[in-house]
């Protein structure tokens, strides 16, 4: 007999693991529940996401409540589903839902719980300058990313990893451990791991200005916030009174031809190098920040296309006499 599941996910982390389990014979995709169709642009078209596709694909009935609310777990409840499963899906998940199924609901969580609960644990991670991230399945409980853990991963992080780099990375890694937990949940062979509060910490929603730079800040910690919100909403500064996204940079010591710099100054490279992840690349531009500079390898003007840093200097000589903030 098949393991029934009730998926709750909203983007490609959860597109993922649909794949996954929609090829083991063992286990039926009964329903998905997924966030509102997101609209874009102008004229509002309708974006459609990877788990839209997959349930179209596979003739999957797909809901989309605003909230969970108990006529909606009555409906759920006729399903007869054996387990819930939610990746990244942003529904509060109450107890008469969790009670419907026998093996009740699990969470796929992109950090080793109990370090960094809530909405942005990937962006959290890199914000820190951490070195590990990982995966962590866990039973879902009324308290927020609290529940046991039942099993998980570690991953490192790269220094060239942002937000975008290490999700993808942590995609595969989180259907992997999925596909594992849940055999060994459906056998009983599963020991849980109650967390350690002590241990906790807690993740915030993140806003739009929460880019924006702040040029007295050291240059690794400018840096971690470029890897935290690549992709949304993207670090960024004010350059000739339009937004400059710095979208790729790495921090390094303070040059002495640059120490008397104000905070936020350009400097130029003088054909300097520095190195990463052991390759040697040249300095085009840097930036003046506390007791140290970063250097910027990309970046996005206002309403201009993405580029390099020396194809930008070339359009734009007078950048690197300039000053950011």
């Amino acid at each position: 007999m098949k393991t029934k599941i009730i998926f709750f996910a909203s983007d490609e982390f959860g597109a993922d693991a649909l794949e996954a389990l929609n090829v083991e014979k063992k286990y039926q995709i009964e329903a998905i529940i997924s966030p509102t169709i997101k609209r874009q642009g102008r004229n509002r078209k309708i974006i459609e996401s990877q788990i839209d596709a997959f349930a179209i694909k596979n003739n999957i009935e797909i809901f989309r409540p605003k909230s969970i609310d108990p006529a909606f777990i009555e409906l759920l409840a006729k399903k007869e589903a054996d387990i819930g499963i939610v990746v990244s899906s942003g529904y509060l998940i109450p107890d008469d839902l969790i009670n419907i199924f026998p093996h009740k609901i699990i969470n796929v969580h992109p950090s080793l719980l109990p370090k960094y609960r809530g909405p942005s644990p990937i962006q959290a991670s890199l914000l820190n300058g951490d070195l590990i991230s990982g995966i962590t399945i866990m039973e879902i409980t009324n308290h927020l990313d609290g529940g046991p853990i039942l099993a998980q991963l570690p991953l490192k992080i790269s220094a060239l990893d942002n937000a975008i780099t290490l999700k993808e990375r942590l995609i595969p890694l989180a259907t992997k451990l999925l596909l594992k937990t849940l055999a060994n949940l459906i056998n009983n062979q599963i020991t849980q791991e109650k967390q350690n509060e002590r241990q906790a910490s807690y993740t915030k929603k993140i806003e739009k200005n929460d880019g924006k730079i702040n040029w007295s800040q050291n240059a690794k910690t400018i840096n971690n916030q470029i890897r935290a919100y690549a992709g949304w909403p993207n670090a960024y500064t004010k350059y000739k009174d339009k937004r400059l996204t710095i979208l790729s940079a790495y921090p390094v010591n303070l040059d002495t031809s640059n120490q008397y710099k104000k905070i936020g100054s350009v400097c130029i490279g003088n054909n300097r190098t520095y190195n990463i992840e052991n390759h040697e690349e040249k300095i085009f531009a840097s930036v003046r920040c506390n007791n140290s500079e970063l250097i910027i390898t990309e970046i996005q003007l206002e309403n201009k296309r993405r580029m390099p840093i020396k194809d930008f200097i070339n359009g734009n000589e007078n950048f690197l006499t300039s000053y950011l903030g």
